[in-house]
């Protein structure tokens, strides 16, 4: 499936990336290395347009 992020830090708007899993448990993973590791304050994860949850630091 994919899903649409949008990545938030601590300069500019948003910033959209698309990413595809096979399930929610390895969204959710991939999601908490992606805020750990770029150093933002939280992803707001969509599907087709529907906000689902964010995740923050």
């Amino acid at each position: 499936m994919t899903y649409e992020l949008y990545l938030e830090g601590d300069e500019g708007p948003p910033v959209f990336e698309a990413i595809t899993c096979p399930n929610e448990i390895e969204l959710l993973a991939s999601v908490q290395d992606m805020l750990a590791r770029r150093g933002l304050t939280s992803i707001e994860v969509r599907r087709f347009g529907v906000h689902l949850y964010t995740v923050t630091a």
